[in-house]
């Protein structure tokens, strides 16, 4: 894992798509907080996001971490607010981001932007990224938490779709999920992480592919629809396998945020 400025990257998606023929390849990123244990100095657990007792489910140990302190508190209200980009473009985001609300008792809503825990900007010359969950208040005030990078009022409803969606399943606290089995063009990825904006050494890329191989799914089991999958280009495996995109929330993607935000908590 790659540590810059107090956070970590980690690839969210590769692929090559056939509706945008000015860029080959356009990435994704999560960014998370370095985790500290509870009682130990440099602990990132915030007292005002108390720790609520979930539904069980299955989890692997490389995603406890992440599973016991990003998640927000049920019936959240998230204030959304755009430090750029136009009203249109604006609506166009939430109205994709608030499919996630029928799945469980999360809300968005649009305060005041001094007020908003998520902060989305569209800054095109870095790749995409987003803060999981509450890290995203652990940020600088005023700084954003969520970037839609090229996004815009051109971009084709599938691409968009996915994007925010794959995007705003980070907010909610989800990780990546790569397809298990995938064989890896390891020098196409490396020529693919040297070039900028990542400019990553052949180690650094190495620690992705060991990162992606060892994800797993949020609620434990593998979903190949879900909108947190990786797609993957051929151009970047061995045997010319591709995964696509996903540009709805799957069956699987709903239970697990119905069970991570129940609408009716259990007793």
């Amino acid at each position: 894992m790659i540590w810059k400025r107090g956070y970590a990257l980690t690839i969210l998606f590769v692929f090559v798509a056939p509706l945008w023929p000015q860029t080959t390849v356009k990435l994704c990123f999560q960014r998370t907080i370095p985790f500290s244990p509870p009682g130990r100095k440099g602990a990132t657990v915030s007292p005002e996001l108390p720790q609520v007792k979930r539904p069980e489910f299955v989890v692997s140990p490389e995603r406890i971490a992440v599973l016991t302190t990003k998640y927000w508190s049920p019936s959240i209200h998230l204030g959304v607010s755009f430090t750029d980009s136009t009203s249109s473009l604006q609506q166009r985001v939430m109205k994709i981001a608030v499919e996630l609300e029928s799945a469980g008792a999360i809300r968005f809503t649009s305060p005041d932007a001094a007020k908003a825990q998520i902060k989305v900007t569209f800054q095109s010359n870095q790749p995409a990224w987003s803060y999981v969950g509450t890290d995203a208040m652990k940020v600088k005030p005023g700084d954003p938490t969520l970037n839609l990078a090229w996004l815009s009022e051109s971009t084709p409803d599938a691409e968009f779709r996915s994007v925010v969606l794959h995007e705003f399943g980070h907010v909610l606290g989800f990780v990546d999920m790569a397809p298990a089995g995938v064989l890896w063009n390891e020098p196409a990825v490396h020529a693919l992480l040297a070039v900028s904006p990542y400019g990553m050494s052949s180690d650094e890329a190495n620690a992705k592919l060991r990162e992606l191989n060892s994800s797993s799914a949020p609620c434990g089991n593998e979903d190949k629809a879900s909108i947190m999958q990786i797609p993957i280009a051929k151009s970047l495996t061995a045997d010319s396998r591709e995964w696509p995109w996903q540009s709805t929330l799957s069956e699987k993607d709903r239970q697990c945020i119905s069970h991570l935000y129940p609408k009716v908590l259990k007793k």
